[in-house]
């Protein structure tokens, strides 16, 4: 076969095609690669520092600063991206979310992820430990009031933003029951990133540090430090101080750290007040330079004249203080220094004068009034108190007896006084806006034939008043339930309670509410106390194992230091006072010193709470 030219060449040509992969359009080129976009967005409210970002679970991209932010690696349109949040900010804590985070690219740079951070907040509280009173009040940072109740944990109720600082203090130191002071440790710092759980709010009970007793047969007065984890007596050096004749009843004005003495007086001697001025660190008292002062002009009548103990109002600026025999009823303003000036209209005119109280608002005063000379009538005169002191009458109530003593009831509503003649009984007056009383509904209320009734005591939580008998031959204890509203008293069953002894003398209810404590003075003979545990539901009496205890001859007095801890009975007939820790759990009372005092010691007082 002979090929022509032509023929040869054209098949050389399509041999060189195949050989170069030809075959196709000889005049294209290669498709172009595919589009990519960036990712990114806007950061806002950052102020912590670390955040780092993710995008589909890779590149990872910190972020130090509010505004934009752009991934470094740019995403192929038609692929999913998925900004997430890798690392938390933290200094301070903070948690960033994430809007507007997972899509698909298209065919722009994508640039509307949001992502908003907020500052975490974490709760400040801590553990309070050996609380046992009530009224604790704690605030943070100056507010959020928290009150508690009992030991154990606590959280205030706002949160505090992670950087800040929180501050935790007592707003109110426990008001009800044992006094008690309570203190704050780990309480100030700044918040991180967890809650605060570390602060210690520690409660220990407040004891005096001293305690005085007027000696009224040797005219002088003793003084003891007490032992703060004992209870127990020392007798402090330089006692016993000289008085004038006949002292009695003491009062501390805390303000002006002074200690007035009212005297009895003597046949040559009018009734005084002497003043001293107290040591705050060693108790040791000197007597001011015109101490002892007449309690006004004209002078009383020499005595001896039974005088009342006086009443310091809570500004330490004036006092009061009256002659039962005499009737009437004296007042003195009080200098930096302690002396005594009589306040302008004073003293007042009465019927016989008893014990007497001040509002805790320091506006009224209430005093009875009752009739030595033979009759049964008396009343409780109520005044406003005014400028230095000077009172202005509102008027006066009658009590359906005669009183001994006007005591305020815890909630500041009635007054309640004693009616000391047979039959016995307890008035109830309530208290008006103005201060002006008006007897309640069925008062007075009775103690129990043939009863002498003197003291009057109130449970420091519950409606619940007990009204000591000091009867001479079996002394009891009326026990009542009051109407909060009504003021109206009802007897609790089985009250009257024995007391298991004679001329009972003022009853105590223990700080904590649980027991009653009553001396039984038996006629100046070797003398008892009597312990009761109160039912806390209907306020009855139960005698506890080991009641009475045993006490020197003439207990005259029971105190009960503010801590609910301790109690101090003064031995009239036997010249001592006795010191004695309390069984919280049981009331009893286990004797832990006891002290000589003067000859016949009488009314004590407690100074100097830490």
């Amino acid at each position: 076969m002979i090929l022509t030219h032509r023929v040869v060449w054209g098949i050389a040509c399509a041999l060189l095609l195949t050989a170069c992969g030809g075959g196709g359009d000889s005049g294209g080129s290669p498709p172009p690669p595919p589009a990519s976009y960036t990712v990114g967005g806007t950061v806002t409210g950052l102020s912590g520092t670390g955040l780092v970002l993710q995008n589909s679970g890779g590149g990872n991209l910190s972020v130090a600063a509010n505004g934009a932010f752009l991934f470094l690696s740019a995403m192929n349109s038609g692929v999913a991206y998925s900004v997430t949040v890798l690392t938390q900010p933290s200094s301070p804590s903070q948690t960033c979310t994430v809007t507007n985070g997972s899509g698909t690219v298209g065919s722009a740079n994508v640039s509307n992820v949001a992502v908003s951070c907020s500052t975490n907040t974490y709760a400040v509280g801590g553990t309070v430990t050996e609380l046992v009173a009530t009224g604790l009040v704690l605030q943070n940072n100056a507010g959020n009031d928290l009150t508690v109740s009992a030991s154990g944990a606590f959280t205030f109720t706002t949160n505090v933003a992670s950087g800040a600082a929180y501050a935790v203090t007592v707003k109110t130191q426990p008001t009800t029951g044992p006094l008690q002071n309570c203190t704050v440790s780990n309480g100030t710092g700044t918040v991180g990133a967890a809650a605060v759980t570390n602060v210690s709010v520690s409660c220990a009970y407040r004891v005096a540090r001293f305690l005085y007793s007027a000696n009224t047969t040797s005219a002088n007065i003793s003084g003891y430090s007490i032992n703060a984890a004992t209870g127990a007596l020392t007798a402090l050096a330089g006692f016993p101080v000289p008085s004038d004749v006949g002292p009695v009843f003491m009062a501390s004005n805390s303000v002006r750290s002074t200690l007035y003495v009212a005297t009895n007086g003597s046949v040559v001697s009018p009734p005084r007040v002497g003043a001293y001025a107290i040591n705050a660190a060693t108790g040791a008292l000197t007597q001011l330079a015109s101490s002892p002062f007449d309690l006004s002009s004209p002078t009383p009548p020499n005595g001896p004249s039974p005088v009342t103990r006086p009443l310091i109002h809570s500004s330490g600026n004036f006092g009061y203080m009256s002659i039962i025999g005499a009737a009437p009823l004296y007042g003195a303003t009080v200098d930096t220094t302690g002396n005594l000036t009589a306040i302008p209209g004073l003293p007042t005119v009465g019927t016989g004068q008893g014990f007497g109280a001040i509002d805790s608002t320091g506006t009224y005063f209430f005093i009875p009034h009752n009739n030595l000379n033979g009759g049964v009538g008396g009343a409780v005169a109520a005044y406003r108190i005014g400028a230095g002191g000077a009172l202005t009458s509102l008027g006066s109530t009658a009590t359906g007896g005669r009183p001994v003593t006007a005591v305020i009831h815890p909630a500041g509503t009635f007054v309640l006084s004693s009616n000391n003649d047979p039959p016995g009984s307890v008035a109830v007056m309530a208290i008006s806006g103005n201060g002006t009383l008006s007897a309640v509904s069925g008062s007075p209320f009775t103690t129990g034939a043939g009863s002498a009734p003197t003291g009057i005591a109130f449970h420091p939580t519950k409606n619940f008043v007990y009204v000591t008998d000091s009867n001479t031959t079996a002394s009891k204890v009326a026990a009542y339930a009051m109407d909060s509203a009504t003021g109206v008293l009802t007897p609790v069953a089985g009250s009257p309670f024995a007391t298991g002894g004679a001329f009972a003398q003022g009853g105590r209810v223990n700080p904590t509410g649980k027991f009653f404590y009553v001396a039984n003075n038996n006629n100046n003979a070797a003398g008892s106390i009597a312990v009761f545990s109160i039912d806390q539901t209907t306020g009855a009496l139960t005698a506890i194992s080991g009641s009475p205890f045993a006490t020197p001859a003439g207990p005259t007095i029971l105190v009960m230091d503010p801590s609910g801890q301790y109690a101090y009975s003064v031995n009239t007939a036997a010249n001592n006072i006795t010191s004695y820790t309390v069984n919280t759990t049981t009331g009893a009372l286990t004797l832990a010193s006891t002290v000589a005092a003067g000859t016949a010691p009488r009314f004590p007082e407690l100074f100097g709470l830490p």
